[in-house]
């Protein structure tokens, strides 16, 4: 049996291996053997050999530590890596707490809370340099505990890479909810790689979030499921189709490629997307396209379900699959039971283009309620054998219906239709159809390269106007009215009626007229209902229509002087963005999916006339569900490429708010709003902006930050948080208006102010910082954005309107030269 060797020994062996004075390895491992025999070694006299650059020190002193006090060596290693470099650590980390003894862990786990901020960060230091081993992953966990992101991210890179036990899962589950988004995304992954099927649901409600690797490792683990689960993953995943992140549905169609009913998938979406807006169900379908030809059959078969609103929404994907546009299983459905499915049918033929749809659709002309799809079809088809059927409703008693046979008919090319649509413009008992005759004279013109010699004699004809016996009196001044282009007609006890022409009263004839006589014509022209609510509430806001002579909006009111009405004159056609001057970049618009547009303005600054416009735009460039909320309906659209559906507030239901929530639910494109004038309507605004509806509204304000002022101000201020984080989200622009009078004294012309919704205004909405809104304006040209000034200078630059009354309505006034000494001093509307 050999000696030990002596304390002296044991020195200096210690002492040549700490100088390293040994000339070879084989004296290094001579000098170690004599440590390792020796008895009683303390672990501070080895512990420093793991901070060496020779790895066969290193080595030989992870080995003799496994037979010393785990909780003496824990302590040793940090008292010497206190005072070591960062690579030495690294060197003692990685060679020995892999393979440590477990209590060496444990004991550096609970030095982590030590009370000296120098050993407790010299642990961190040792555990973060350790590659990922189980035994460290409590000290790990305690680290994830602190608040520096830095060290967070580094023990959340080592926690990912080790397989969870059975205890880590909650921890990984509670990680979803930590405020850092770091930390969400590495949970999210480890829930998905390890334990997916406990926590599917939480799992899908990430993927629109996660970033790529993420939702890659997201995809991976529900489409296995998938595979195992079938619908009831399919079910989860569904809704995300509406995403607008191509990436998402992308992902989405991934999953649902997993589960082995492709069926029942497809009928599962065609339900699901009874409740999507229009374009969203078709962006979605697009997605799941790539399931493959099982999708065509399926969709088919769904034309024959039970539910009307499964039927209409399987005709309505039809239109967006070209593979699978089977003529002989839609024509069926124009005799559908339920009215709004035969529309849905009529318009999928239209789409189709087949023309065997011809005489099914020229049959369904029978039908009241598909009567106007089926002339629209008709019209897109332009198939000649339609042409008699069409002719035919010109002679309609529906002015509707013959105004849309007259845009069916445009479509075609025949010698006998520039007679036909003579006829209709020299006898048509509507003035409006009339209007509408002309217009298609004129377009047939240009597109035959023939002009109409006789065009002003027919014109002139066409919108002629005779007082008939028996006629309401009213008619006549309402005819004056417009034959003069006045804005307005004024009837007051006592006076002469009056016309507003460019901002000016002026009287239609010398004789005054009494509150009986005003009385008389208006007790003629209002029905039982209007007449009794007048008398109640002591005013009336109306529409009319003159046969001849086209519609006017009108309000009626009492003074002391007696019955008071006022009679505005809508124009007969739609204006365009261009009549009105309207700048450039509004007609962007048309482009937009989603998002609310406020148009601002003063009483009588022409936003109905704006709204106007804005929807003719969507109706002549989008195919389009439109519909509108209006108190009254002032212009009726006919349908053009877009269906609207126009609701009066007071006839067609009780109330803005009523209407605009039940509008949610009848699949709109658009939804235009005649006035935000209550809470409940512009929350509903927000919410239809926000779940994927183009929203048109109109508010009252002299500006567009004053509109945004005027929609946050209108809410109780602890509800003002929640609706400028709405507003901010949904807003796409403002434009506000007013009137200026022209130069040459010929009338009006608007001049503009427009706030862009871009993520910097959204910003300073959402912080309550609106005054700041006017320097956003101003450096925001590039972006679109206008200030009344600017639009001022425009027209100024046009020669539009005057020096003085560009001075007169501008706000930064020493931009403008004072006012010219004979220009007209009127003031403009502001």
């Amino acid at each position: 049996m050999v000696d030990p060797p002596s304390s002296a020994q044991v020195k200096q062996a210690l002492q040549q291996l700490a100088r390293g004075t040994y000339r070879s390895s084989e004296q290094r491992d001579q000098l170690l053997a004599i440590v390792a025999a020796a008895e009683g070694v303390p672990a501070g006299n080895i512990v420093w050999m793991l901070f060496r650059p020779d790895r066969g020190l290193r080595e030989a002193a992870s080995k003799l530590l496994q037979r010393h006090d785990p909780k003496g060596v824990a302590e040793a290693l940090v008292a010497e890596s206190s005072r070591q470099p960062q690579k030495a650590i690294w060197a003692a980390a990685t060679t020995f707490l892999p393979g440590a003894p477990p209590g060496v862990a444990a004991r550096l786990t609970e030095l982590l809370d030590a009370t000296n901020p120098k050993v407790s960060g010299a642990v961190t230091t040792l555990i973060l340099e350790a590659p990922p081993v189980a035994s460290l992953a409590p000290a790990l966990w305690r680290i994830l505990q602190g608040d520096d992101p830095e060290l967070r991210a580094k023990v959340l890179e080592r926690l990912e890479a080790l397989p969870p036990g059975e205890r880590d899962l909650p921890r990984w589950r509670e990680l979803l909810g930590d405020p850092d988004p770091r930390v969400q995304t590495a949970a999210v992954r480890v829930l998905a790689a390890n334990a997916p099927e406990r926590f599917t649901g939480l799992l899908v409600e990430k993927l629109p979030a996660a970033d790529a690797r993420t939702r890659e490792v997201l995809t991976a683990a529900l489409a296995k499921l998938a595979r195992e689960q079938g619908m009831e993953v399919a079910d989860l995943v569904l809704p995300l189709l509406a995403s607008s992140e191509a990436t998402v549905r992308n992902a989405v169609a991934s999953i649902l490629k997993a589960v082995p009913d492709r069926t029942g998938v497809i009928r599962r979406f065609v339900e699901h997307s009874r409740n999507l807006v229009g374009w969203v169900r078709d962006r979605a379908l697009n997605a799941l396209l790539t399931l493959g030809p099982d999708f065509g059959p399926v969709v088919l078969e769904l034309l024959r379900d039970p539910d009307p609103s499964i039927r209409a929404t399987a005709l309505a994907m039809l239109d967006s699959m070209e593979d699978f546009r089977q003529i002989e299983a839609v024509i069926p459905l124009l005799q559908d039971p339920d009215w709004w499915v035969r529309v849905s049918a009529a318009n999928t033929l239209a789409q189709i283009g087949d023309r065997r749809a011809v005489g099914p659709l020229v049959k369904a002309l029978e039908d009241e309620e598909t009567r106007w799809a089926a002339v629209e079809a008709l019209g897109r088809l332009g198939d000649p054998r339609a042409l008699p059927a069409l002719a035919k409703l010109l002679g309609s008693s529906s002015t509707a219906v013959r105004m849309e046979a007259l845009l069916a008919l445009r479509h075609f090319d025949h010698p006998n239709l520039m007679a036909a649509f003579r006829r209709v413009a020299e006898n048509d008992p509507d003035r409006t159809v009339r209007t509408r005759a002309l217009e298609c004279i004129e377009e047939l013109s240009a597109q035959r390269g023939q002009p109409v010699e006789d065009m002003e004699k027919l014109r002139s004809k066409a919108l002629h106007y005779d007082h008939l016996q028996g006629e309401p009196s009213v008619h006549a001044l309402l005819i004056a009215a417009r034959e003069r282009s006045a804005s307005d007609l004024h009837l007051t006890p006592g006076r002469s009626p009056m016309l507003r022409r460019a901002m000016s009263l002026m009287p239609l004839g010398p004789e005054p007229i009494s509150d009986e006589s005003i009385t008389a014509m208006i007790r003629e022209i209002l029905n039982e209902g209007q007449w009794n609510q007048l008398q109640e509430r002591q005013q009336l806001d109306f529409c009319y229509h003159v046969p001849s002579g086209g519609r006017f909006r009108g309000n009626v009111f009492v003074d002391r002087c007696g019955l008071n009405a006022v009679f505005r004159v809508i124009p007969e056609t739609p204006p365009t963005l261009d009549q009105l001057g309207i700048p450039d970049q509004l007609h962007a618009v048309v482009h937009e999916h989603q998002g609310l547009i406020l148009v601002a303005g003063p009483a009588g600054s022409g936003k109905s006339t704006t709204l106007t416009a804005l929807v003719n735009l969507f109706n002549e460039e989008r195919n389009v569900h439109i519909i509108t909320l209006e108190d009254p309906v002032e212009f009726v659209h006919p349908s053009k490429r877009s269906l609207i559906n126009q609701r009066e507030v007071g006839r067609d239901t009780g109330s803005f708010a009523r209407a605009l929530r039940a509008a949610l639910r009848e699949d709109p494109d658009v939804i235009v709003i005649g006035d935000l004038r209550d809470n409940e309507t512009i929350s509903l605004a927000l919410t239809a902006a926000e779940t994927g509806h183009v929203v048109f509204g109109t508010l009252s304000s002299t500006g567009a930050i004053k509109a945004v002022d005027r929609i946050i101000t209108s809410f109780p201020a602890k509800e003002q948080p929640q609706i400028r984080m709405g507003l901010a989200d949904s807003l796409t622009m403002v434009v506000a208006q007013k009137l200026l009078k022209r130069r040459d004294g010929t009338g009006l012309v608007a001049c503009f102010e427009i706030l862009m919704g871009i993520p910097a205004v959204g910003n300073l909405i959402r912080e309550g910082k609106t005054l700041q809104l006017r320097s956003a304006i101003q450096t925001g040209r590039t972006h679109g954005m206008m200030t009344f000034d600017d639009s001022l200078k425009s027209l100024l630059a046009k020669d539009l309107i005057s020096k003085d009354t560009a001075r007169r309505a501008a706000l930064s006034k020493k931009e403008f030269k004072e006012p010219e000494t004979q220009e007209s001093n009127e003031e403009p509307n502001q």
